[in-house]
């Protein structure tokens, strides 16, 4: 496959009212859509002309535009509803393209890729009380479920735009809800959000007297790592929020009444359209004896010969890091604006603000590395015992030229129990891929990352590759997984542990070859 052809589910990549109309009209381009005009109750209509013999579409209860799908240009109608949903080149967009409530049945994809989903009418997706769920590829090559997320349903007399239509308790005779509650947010990665009650509006001459704030973390956070509310019974509470997902966010006010009012939304942590994230989390991390789990991202090398781990062509702890002795690898890409590592964990905001941008690429954690050892119970993210996943960034990838994630066992640090690591994928914000989270984990045994101990073993996961590729609607990714074992004496070199020499072969080959004057990857 040539990473040069438009692929059309890249536009399922960004949250927000406007991206999501936007991108649903655009990505049904080419599409045999036919005429009907129908006013969504609940029934199934036919999409065939009025003469019979098309595809149903189900138009869910609250949906009350029209749905005209008879302009012949190739594009969707107003409501967005098609008789099929769109799988592009394949994969899909992520869209219930259809709303039959399910998501891009009938598309295939890449075993263990995971994407972010919409189970309802596309033009709906993040409006209101709505927000993306996510689903990941069977063994099968087939979607599972979109789930995680909260879809439209029928409007309660609330404050909260049930069904997502922009307006909330539409519809309702005698409502009278005393508040009204506030859309999703999106912040980037490794950043201090502030949460407000005054984004609630208060109706009827209701105040508030108190407050209890909860916040609820996507599944790809760890329960170890699931950030703390700094005031949860305040009118405002400051959130450190280190890894990327939906998280959402409820608030319980109680009024001068006596009554309560609530409000839930999502807060979506995401990095910049277009970027590279890789997110490592381990399940021993924040053991007592915390085991030292390392993660790489290796370049694509210009001349085209493959060069080992641990050397320039490879962002790690000792090259890629924020200060100045480890910070200094140069790749040739341009420096990005400070908002994305500006509030860096463990000080490494504070050399970048001091270097007045951010670096591509760089690594914003060494957990249990040159940082220290992490103490789950320690909440100021500018101490080094701060837990937070490693994660690697590049806010300007070259297209068309491979990345390769690994992920090396460097010590056990004594811990004799199995580690299980996962690795979380982003493309432009959206997850692309996620690998290990889902049992079976990726395991590596006591023993393996003994390197400082006097072991030879340091086994090291060569985890996927990554390519960027210019689509319809943006820059996306393609991600190529690759081991599903630890490969032995591929890191670190041992000879300075009087261990001898260890090999550190660079892996398999490339899952594409790059085409420099096309600027495009073609798969082997």
């Amino acid at each position: 496959m040539s990473m040069r052809r438009s692929m059309s589910f890249t536009c399922s990549r960004l949250p927000g009212a406007e991206w999501a109309l936007a991108l649903s009209l655009l990505c049904v381009t080419g599409a045999a859509v036919s005429a009907c005009t129908v006013r969504g109750n609940g029934d199934r209509i036919d999409a065939g002309g009025g003469g019979g013999g098309g595809t149903d579409v189900y138009v869910p209860p609250g949906t009350d535009a029209n749905f005209d799908l008879s302009d012949g240009g190739g594009f969707g109608c107003s409501g967005d509803c098609v008789p099929t949903d769109l799988c592009g080149d394949g994969e899909g967009n992520g869209l219930d393209d259809d709303c039959d409530l399910t998501v891009d049945e009938g598309c295939t994809c890449r075993p263990g890729t995971t994407r972010d989903c919409f189970a309802g009418p596309p033009s709906r997706r993040n409006i209101g009380a709505c927000s993306d769920g996510v689903m990941s590829c069977s063994e099968f090559a087939i979607w599972d479920s979109c789930h995680s997320g909260v879809f439209p349903t029928n409007e309660s007399c609330d404050g909260i735009d049930n069904d997502c239509d922009g307006t909330a308790d539409n519809g309702l005779s005698g409502c009278s809800s005393s508040v009204a509650c506030p859309g999703n947010e999106t912040v980037a990665p490794l950043t201090t959000h502030r949460l407000d009650a005054s984004r609630v509006t208060l109706t009827g001459g209701a105040t508030a007297t108190g407050y209890r704030w909860t916040i609820d973390c996507p599944e790809s956070v760890p329960d170890d790592l699931c950030p703390a509310l700094a005031s949860p019974n305040s009118a405002t509470t400051d959130v450190y929020l280190t890894a990327s997902g939906a998280y959402r966010v409820s608030i319980e006010m109680t009024l001068s009444d006596g009554t309560t009012a609530n409000c839930a939304w999502t807060v979506y942590v995401r990095g910049g359209e277009g970027s590279l994230r890789v997110e490592l989390n381990w399940d021993t991390m924040v053991d007592s004896n915390g085991t030292d789990v390392d993660l790489h991202l290796h370049r694509w090398t210009q001349n085209g010969t493959d060069t080992n781990w641990f050397t320039s062509d490879d962002c790690y702890y000792l090259n890629c890091q924020p200060d100045a002795t480890t910070g200094d690898l140069n790749w040739g890409l341009p420096n990005s604006d400070l908002v994305n590592c500006q509030d860096a964990p463990h000080g490494g905001g504070a050399d970048w603000r001091a270097l007045g941008s951010c670096r591509n690429p760089r690594l914003d954690v060494d957990t249990n590395g040159t940082d220290g050892s992490c103490d789950g119970s320690e909440t100021d993210p500018d101490l080094d015992s701060f837990c937070a996943p490693e994660n690697i960034n590049i806010d300007n990838p070259v297209i068309g030229q491979p990345y390769r994630i690994m992920v090396n066992y460097y010590s056990d640090h004594g811990n004799m129990s199995a580690t299980n690591a996962w690795v979380n994928i982003y493309c432009g914000g959206a997850i692309r891929a996620s690998y290990g989270r889902d049992a079976p984990f990726f395991s590596f045994d006591s023993g393996d990352g003994s390197i400082g101990f006097g072991g030879p073993e340091n086994a090291s996961w060569i985890v996927a590759d990554v390519v960027f590729f210019q689509g319809d609607c943006g820059l996306d990714c393609v991600v190529y997984p690759l081991d599903t074992t630890p490969r032995r004496n591929l890191g670190v070199d041992t000879s300075g542990f009087g261990l001898g020499a260890t090999e550190q072969t660079f892996g398999p080959a490339w899952s594409c070859n790059y085409d420099r004057a096309a600027n495009a990857c073609v798969e082997r």
